[in-house]
């Protein structure tokens, strides 16, 4: 049954036809008026399709979307973001738990030194421990001719690589390259008062030395190459521009290489800027323990007495101004440059002043390598914990801060045997991951 449209057009009631009922023999049975009602607006009915058109509801509907849209928008924003989020924080899961494995480090190292001056030395040390450190930070001195001179002469490349081999020979993984400055190859020096009396000069001596230096670590696998060991007096935002420009050079040169600083202190802001260019914020630091004199084993104090004396120490006012915790101050430089600290040098002379002063007065006691067994035991268990170190490197294999006599007959000393215990349990496989 078809109706033409035109019916559709006028609203009320129309009747426009009948169903017939039927037999099996087509006799009608009945029939059944079909009456339907037009509503006023547009309609159009067929057969086949209907379809409404209701323009106060099209336009009410329309309105609602309008208004969920800005909604709509701002939930599906947020639930992007919160994906973002999850994936950064996933992302971030995996670079911690890949390079900062819970109470671990990234790399804790004997510092042992070459110098030219001695070589035999160099060679003692590494035989002494080859079966107590797996990792060494390598210290190399580098010539001045006086405390004044601007002129910079390192160790042939030759030389230098030979001492890395002797080292790698041994067993030894190589955390930091480390060259230190000083008049006749003496570590001795103040090196924090050094002020070169032509500035230029030395720069530009002491970036071909940083040069060589990098290419070292590089050939051989060294993962970091300290920069500037206490040169405090040159890493002032006068000079700047200076190591801008080398830093710039070695990390065009060697993208892989790593770099850090060892500061005096790093109490002073302004030479806290190194910190910009470095990949950490490097430090040697050589705090107090305890204010007693260790005439024997039994005057030693307990880790949680030393813990405190280590935690609250802070520098004299002229360097600290503030009276902070020195910690305190190594914390708020690391967050403020987005850097992990790296103890550069810590450690003690192992003598009845050891835990309270840096210079013995009382080498004619003898050494009592207990007392760097507790500075050890206290300084690791410490620190480690802090998320914001990742890095120690122990000063020194060699007297007068050393775990033991420089021969290879004596059994294991109790600051050795401290140290493997440490390694053990601290130790992140002794190399940068």
């Amino acid at each position: 049954m078809e109706v033409s449209n035109e019916v559709y057009q006028a609203p009320g009631d129309t009747q426009a036809g009948f169903i017939r009922i039927t037999d099996n023999n087509d006799t009608v049975l009945s029939s059944v008026n079909i009456v339907f009602q037009v509503f006023e607006d547009q309609t159009t009915v067929s057969a086949e399709t209907s379809t409404i058109y209701l323009d106060t509801v099209d336009k009410t509907i329309e309105e609602v979307n309008k208004k969920f849209e800005p909604l709509n928008a701002n939930l599906a924003d947020n639930k992007q973001k919160v994906s973002d989020l999850a994936e950064t924080v996933n992302n971030y899961e995996s670079i911690i738990s890949k390079n900062y494995p819970s109470d671990k480090l990234q790399t804790m190292s004997l510092s042992m030194t070459y110098n030219e001056n001695e070589p035999d030395r160099y060679s003692k040390v590494l035989k002494r421990y080859t079966d107590v450190a797996q990792s060494i930070t390598l210290v190399n001195m580098v010539n001045i001719s006086s405390d004044t001179a601007s002129d910079v002469t390192s160790s042939s490349e030759g030389i230098l690589q030979q001492a890395i081999t002797d080292a790698k020979t041994l067993g030894y993984k190589i955390a930091m390259i480390k060259p230190h400055v000083g008049p006749n190859r003496n570590d001795g020096f103040a090196k924090f008062k050094y002020k070169p009396d032509n500035v230029d000069n030395f720069f530009a001596q002491y970036r071909e030395m940083l040069l060589l230096q990098a290419k070292l670590a590089v050939n051989n696998s060294i993962p970091v190459l300290c920069i500037a060991t206490e040169l405090n007096q040159l890493i002032s935002q006068t000079y700047m521009p200076q190591w801008q420009t080398i830093v710039q050079e070695i990390r065009d040169t060697y993208p892989t290489l790593k770099l850090n600083v060892a500061v005096a202190g790093a109490y002073d802001k302004t030479q806290q800027l190194i910190y910009s260019l470095t990949d950490y914020v490097g430090i040697n630091w050589y705090p107090e323990y305890t204010y007693q004199l260790i005439k024997n084993v039994e005057d030693i104090p307990g880790d949680t007495e030393l813990s405190q004396g280590l935690l609250n120490y802070h520098s004299n006012n002229s360097e600290n101004p503030e009276g902070l915790p020195d910690l305190n101050t190594f914390t708020i430089a690391a967050q403020k440059y987005q850097k992990p600290i790296w103890i550069t040098e810590t450690g003690v002379m192992p003598h009845s002043d050891g835990l309270n002063q840096l210079i013995t007065e009382h080498s004619q006691d003898g050494e009592m390598y207990e007392i760097s067994a507790a500075a050890l035991r206290v300084f690791f268990n410490n620190l480690v914990p802090n998320a914001e170190v990742v890095g120690i490197s122990w000063w020194h294999g060699q007297e007068p801060f050393n775990l033991a006599p420089i021969d290879t007959s004596s059994a294991k000393t109790i600051a050795e045997q401290t140290w493997q215990t440490l390694e053990r349990k601290y130790n992140a496989n002794g190399q940068i991951n």
